[in-house]
């Protein structure tokens, strides 16, 4: 997690541009399932980035071992100040239908659904914001579909948490 503050407080002195590419390497490094031990009794942190100037999510692909705990970085590195973006963690197929209801949810309720086919999920970010938040991996093994559910983001920022 203090790597995570670093990026953002490296944002003052030299721009998004550098935090991407530093933020990119940290993700594709923390990907890894062999990755998914608990340390000290505390869960891996899965850093999670929106692709300045582009409606994606990097990394697009997570594997996790059933049932770990693991705590989600998300963080809008989009410069755009009315790129909003989140992130909703969804049920096996269920990425169309919650990225539907999602949009219907509307901005109060950050565009996401009450829904069970919603996992966990973000609050809606602005430009520069991250949160971080602890999920429960899945028992089911198989590909849970992670989206943004912000009206006309879904076909291009998500992404597939495949659990094994």
């Amino acid at each position: 997690m203090s790597a995570h503050v670093n990026i953002f407080n490296l944002k003052k002195r030299v721009g998004v541009g550098l935090i991407a590419l530093v933020a990119s390497q940290v993700s594709v490094l923390s990907c890894t399932p062999s990755d998914t031990t608990v340390s000290n009794g505390r869960p891996v942190v899965r850093v999670i980035h929106t692709v300045p100037g582009k409606n994606e999510f990097t990394p697009n692909l997570l594997t996790e071992n059933r049932g770990a705990k693991v705590k989600v970085s998300f963080a809008n590195l989009d410069q755009n100040p009315d790129s909003l973006h989140n992130w909703v963690l969804a049920s096996i197929g269920a990425g169309v239908d919650v990225a539907n209801a999602g949009a219907l949810a509307g901005v109060a309720r950050s565009f996401v659904p009450e829904s069970r086919q919603v996992l966990a999920h973000s609050r809606l970010l602005k430009p520069g914001e991250s949160e971080t938040f602890e999920i429960q991996i899945p028992d089911v093994p198989g590909d849970y579909p992670f989206l943004c559910t912000v009206p006309g983001h879904a076909e291009s920022t998500r992404g597939i948490l495949r659990v094994k």
